[in-house]
């Protein structure tokens, strides 16, 4: 199957990288140090437990997520995004301003149009 798909529902299950599960597994077999102890493989533990959280402090966000996607997406593409944002937020019976405030902050990071926006909010409303 060829078709490109979009997951947006990475809060359910997202898939785990390749490199992610090497790394993991590399520390897991090599570092199971109790973080909060004194001797070396605890004080490396808690080394690697402070990188992870300051690297998931940096790289979690709005910002990281859409620039991931202008590198992997078309424009077409994006606007699709757009659309399944604006139909899951109808689907709760009625979008509120924070909602439409993300999706619009999310557009612009995407460098969609305030046209394509709209467009994108007409189109979810009608399906």
């Amino acid at each position: 199957m060829n078709e490109k798909i979009i997951y947006l529902d990475n809060a359910a299950s997202t898939p785990i990288r390749p490199e992610a599960i090497d790394a993991m597994t590399a520390v897991l077999s090599d570092c199971y140090g109790n973080p909060s102890g004194a001797h070396k493989m605890a004080r490396e533990a808690r080394r690697l437990i402070d990188d992870a959280r300051e690297r998931l402090q940096h790289n979690v966000g709005v910002q990281s997520y859409t620039r991931h996607l202008n590198e992997a997406l078309e424009e077409s593409e994006k606007f699709d995004v757009i659309i399944a944002l604006w139909r899951i937020a109808h689907a709760s019976n009625g979008v509120d301003r924070f909602e439409e405030h993300t999706i619009r902050r999310i557009a612009d990071l995407l460098y969609l149009s305030h046209d394509r926006f709209i467009e994108a909010k007409m189109l979810a409303r009608e399906s």
